[in-house]
């Protein structure tokens, strides 16, 4: 029986310790970032450099916009009564309430430069702040051929359903197809 709790032992032991050969592989390995990120507040006069990575709606009472830093910020972790300041280094990510005169989740994947330019009063206990955006020149072509896009791709939606209700008498048509008829490209000789 000794033996075999001693191989239990010895087995046990691989759970902590690499072997040598794993170990030396893995030493130049970096910390990667586990727990919810540090989270930026703002205030009038704050601004940074981040791109614009994702919306975490974990919690359905509280999302937040996940960014990566492109330059030291400084933010904070831990809630209200046990908050400490960190720095989030470049390349790290960090997160920010979101705010209704903030759009970030139209810019995801995109390099945005935030500042807090001041607030305004909305008739609520807290006043709410304004924000500057900007992006660089390349990210406004692209965002403004998206929106084009988004705005034909409706548009065509749209000229589709007006078909539809043409062809059913003017009334709505539910799901794009008319009952017992064919759909609106075919039935509609000008369409």
């Amino acid at each position: 029986m000794a033996t075999k709790n001693k191989a239990v032992e010895e087995q046990a032991k691989l759970g902590y310790d690499l072997p040598a050969d794993i170990a030396a592989e893995v030493s130049g390995f970096k910390n990667e970032q586990l727990r919810f990120p540090p989270y930026w507040t703002a205030d009038v006069g704050k601004k940074f450099y981040a791109m614009m990575v994702d919306v975490d709606t974990r919690d359905p009472e509280f999302h937040r916009f996940v960014l990566q830093a492109l330059h030291p910020i400084p933010c904070a972790t831990g809630g209200k009564n046990a908050k400490e300041d960190v720095v989030v280094e470049n390349g790290d990510f960090f997160s920010m309430s979101v705010y209704a005169a903030l759009p970030l989740d139209r810019y995801i994947g995109m390099k945005v430069l935030i500042e807090v330019t001041g607030t305004q009063d909305v008739g609520q206990p807290q006043e709410m702040y304004v924000f500057s955006l900007k992006i660089s020149e390349q990210d406004k072509l692209l965002l403004t051929q998206e929106r084009k896009d988004r705005v034909q791709k409706a548009m065509a939606a749209y000229r589709e359903s007006k078909k539809l209700q043409a062809a059913n008498g003017g009334a709505p048509v539910a799901q794009g197809k008319i009952e017992d008829k064919p759909a609106a490209s075919q039935a509609v000789p000008f369409g």
